[in-house]
């Protein structure tokens, strides 16, 4: 078949089924085309506004319609949120959002609450400093995603024994008389990393906005002197919480995952969370995809948006970057330098 009686086949297809949603797959066996190049047409005809089309692909990739814009709009809206849930409206209103407020850059630490106990043994202006709390916001963000805190228990899980040095040389350029246990998980690979002596600071994690315990059953946001604070205390806690739980690109793909999971109970918190993220991003320029939601049996919900493109990749890289994970770093590098990983 050539390119002009393909485009022409599709074309009768698409006005012949005006009130229907179709994928390149389904229009291709209408027609007994190549998928590869219905796709292109469709694609063509989108651009040249004779499509709908969802805004971002499904699981069979991105569908079409000619008129049905509420069918369009169920499909893609199921997709995001295929789950019979309470609140439905406010769900899926968090999870479309695209509008962000604007972000503040001038909230500072509590230090009226800040726990002071840990804090003796240092020169009392240490919490004045900038490095200090550019250290805590990556700190703390750590806390929210691959780190735990309960009791005197604080403690770091790393995948790259590189990034073990690496934080524990900035944890003493700070405070320096903090000794750590590193220990190695010979069965899943990873180090984890753990104050000697973690109870007074974690108590101090505590009034800088960390959960203690189970963070999957339990709420938390972004802390105000994080959210609304100077932008390099928000890249500080960008950069670690998306090393610990962004995906490194794959598959020649200019894509970046970030997912978190929570119970059923904490999923308007989790979404509340995720676009606190997303509009930390936002306030770098960099755009991200609406939030899916998912989970498996036995499992609990997790949410995920992508950093996509390669403008928002680059400026990523730019300004953000995988802090303390080594590894999903080089894979970024390897992106930008050869447009592949």
């Amino acid at each position: 078949m050539t390119e002009d009686y393909i485009s022409e086949q599709v074309r009768g297809f698409v006005h012949s089924h005006p009130d229907e949603v179709f994928c390149a797959a389904d229009v291709s066996k209408g027609i007994k085309s190549n998928c590869k190049s219905t796709s292109r047409v469709l694609s063509q005809l989108y651009r040249k506004n004779m499509l709908f089309r969802t805004q971002t692909q499904l699981n069979e990739g991105f569908y079409y319609t000619v008129s049905n814009r509420e069918a369009l709009d169920n499909l893609y809206e199921n997709y995001l949120l295929p789950y019979d849930l309470p609140n439905r409206t406010f769900l899926l209103a968090q999870i479309t959002k695209h509008n962000f407020e604007l972000l503040k850059a001038d909230e500072h630490l509590p230090l009226a609450s800040v726990n002071v106990d840990f804090l003796k043994k240092y020169d009392k202006h240490l919490l004045a400093k900038k490095s200090t709390v550019h250290f805590l916001a990556s700190v703390v963000a750590f806390c929210l995603g691959d780190g735990h805190l309960s009791g005197s228990n604080v403690r770091f899980v790393f995948n790259q024994f590189l990034d073990v040095r690496g934080f524990i040389d900035d944890f003493k350029k700070i405070f320096r008389d903090e000794n750590f246990i590193v220990t190695k998980s010979l069965q899943f690979q990873y180090y984890t990393v753990a104050l000697s002596k973690g109870t007074q600071f974690g108590r101090m994690l505590k009034t800088l906005g960390v959960p203690e315990g189970n963070k999957v059953k339990q709420p938390f946001l972004v802390p105000d002197w994080v959210y609304h604070g100077s932008n390099d205390v928000k890249k500080a806690f960008l950069s670690t919480i998306i090393g610990n739980e962004g995906s490194a690109p794959s598959h020649n793909k200019w894509r970046i995952q970030f997912v978190l999971s929570k119970n059923e109970k904490s999923i308007e918190n989790l979404l509340l969370f995720l676009n606190q993220l997303r509009a930390m991003l936002a306030h770098f320029g960099i755009s991200t995809s609406h939030i899916q939601l998912r989970t498996q049996v036995g499992r609990e919900f997790h949410g995920r948006f992508y950093i996509k493109k390669p403008y928002n990749i680059k400026k990523f890289h730019t300004l953000l970057g995988f802090r303390y994970a080594s590894e999903k770093q080089d894979v970024l590098e390897s992106l930008i330098l050869n447009g592949k990983p």
